[in-house]
């Protein structure tokens, strides 16, 4: 019999998990998605491999070779058989991913014939394949139903029934699909269970959006965000064996699981209800939200944990977006996704974030463009190095730690964006206006700082300094920073 290096992909995971608003449909999504990736929603009691052996051994001339790895919304495996009964384990997949979701989600899979040897070569012909399948799948075909009622939560899906909520006058219409992502939410969240087998102890999951920011928080923001490894697919192509494979996946996915966790125990520590949640947790791809405040010490943590447990070889880049709770949760994800592809391409490990203010911006390239580009100057360093970031984020927590009144502060921005001279001169004033003598030390610090880095550039007077034919200051973004902390 021949072997067949076998892929499978899961499209459309972020339209199907955050086309609802609601953080118990959010999370059960994702837990509908992993539980079917891993296989443990099949069978809880079997590892990922085993749930596979047993799906191999229910079609006639088929097994397993090796497993390579399930996790991220992909799996990778050597069967060996014919192709025909290759095409019944598509179909099977296929009816387990239909059942569990109501034809939301259908996976995309691909094969190819895998020699010993030629594991590098077979790896990109199948995921070759899996693009093609994945762009086929993209042309929409879905029939038309106008007559439909369309469920209450996503808009998205035929409504089944309906119901009155206790309390209120407004029937609240329902598909199947939300009613399988709500109770998965209640039953099926093993990564939840993890982080608590991590802790040692039972911590309540939060209810709804509204309530990560805490009960006593009057401006009620929320900040989502998002992390992805740096160089994965560079390694991945360095990668000659299944078993290299499969041990670099395993690497990978533990090291972000772990570090993930260990971030959260430490900036949480000692609560028993959580005013955060993990929405992704998979492979090298991390998606939690929680209070602003915490953002940024998440973000240093988990990098600092994830470099450990790899021994400096890989590393993660963040992108983070802070808005209000009942903002759009999809497009907080999309922008996060923005910030954090912009960290990417700049800087590795990199970090990008955006504080929405005065109203909600998708797009937020066009936004920095508006409000942050003078003819002569630039008024944001973002998106940062690792290094930078804290840098940057030990600032703000200097003036914070020094009473500088956020008002000042905002007066010395506001007198930045009028360009590189009066922008110099408000900064001086600033400077001379603060009153206590720590306020004054802690703003010498930073000019002190900025004159460090103009050492190299010649016509940048503090605090702007000369990068790629402009002249640059970070202090809207220390600003920004500032609103992180209480």
């Amino acid at each position: 019999m021949k072997e067949f290096l076998f892929f499978i992909d899961t499209p459309g995971i972020k339209k199907y998990i955050f086309e609802s608003s609601s953080l118990k449909d959010i999370r059960g999504a994702s837990a509908i998605l992993d539980g079917l990736n891993r296989g443990w929603l099949l069978d809880k009691k079997k590892t990922p491999e085993k749930i596979y052996q047993d799906m191999l051994q229910r079609i006639p001339d088929l097994s397993m070779s090796e497993f390579i790895f399930a996790n991220g919304g992909s799996a990778l495996m050597i069967v060996k058989g014919e192709e025909s009964a290759i095409q019944a384990l598509g179909c099977s997949i296929e009816k387990n991913y239909r059942e569990y979701t109501k034809d939301a989600v259908i996976p995309v899979m691909a094969w190819t014939e895998y020699s010993p040897g030629s594991f590098q070569e077979c790896l990109t012909k199948v995921h070759w394949k899996i693009r093609r399948n994945r762009t086929q799948r993209d042309i929409d075909c879905s029939p038309s139903t106008p007559w439909a009622r369309y469920d209450d939560d996503t808009r998205n899906h035929r409504a089944e029934c309906c119901y009155r909520p206790p309390g209120e006058e407004q029937i609240q219409w329902i598909s199947q699909v939300s009613t399988t992502r709500k109770k998965a939410a209640r039953e099926d969240r093993r990564v939840w269970e993890e982080f608590e087998d991590f802790l040692g102890y039972s911590m309540k999951s939060p209810e709804s959006l509204e309530s990560i920011p805490g009960d006593s928080t009057e401006e009620k923001d929320i900040a989502v965000v998002y992390a992805d490894g740096n160089a994965m697919g560079k390694h991945i192509k360095t990668i000659s064996s299944p078993k290299e494979y499969a041990e670099f996946s395993q690497k990978i996915d533990s090291a972000t699981r772990k570090a993930t966790f260990s971030a959260l125990k430490e900036i949480f520590s000692n609560e028993t209800k959580a005013c955060f949640d993990i929405i992704l947790l998979g492979g090298d791809d991390i998606l939690v939200v929680l209070p602003p405040h915490k953002a940024c010490d998440f973000v240093l943590k988990t990098s600092r944990e994830f470099s450990s447990l790899t021994q400096g070889k890989f590393s993660l880049s963040f992108g983070i977006s802070c808005a209000k709770f009942h903002s759009p949760f999809y497009q907080m994800v999309e922008q996060a996704e923005n910030c954090l592809k912009n960290a990417k391409s700049a800087k590795s490990p990199g970090v990008d974030f955006h504080v929405n203010r005065s109203g909600f911006y998708p797009d937020i390239e066009s936004y920095r463009n508006q409000t942050m580009e003078k003819d002569e100057v630039r008024l944001t360093c973002r998106p940062f190095s690792m290094s930078e970031f804290q840098k940057y984020w030990e600032t703000a927590q200097n003036l914070k730690n020094a009473n500088v009144p956020f008002s000042r502060l905002h007066a010395i921005s506001c007198e930045l964006s009028k360009g590189k001279i009066q922008g110099h001169i408000g900064w001086i004033q600033g400077v001379g206006r603060a009153r206590k003598q720590e306020e004054k030390k802690s703003l010498i610090d930073l000019l002190a700082c900025w004159e460090a880095q103009n050492t190299s550039s010649l016509d940048a007077v503090v605090p702007w300094k000369s990068f790629d034919k402009k002249l640059i200051c970070g202090f809207h973004d220390i600003l920004e920073l500032y609103e992180f902390i209480k």
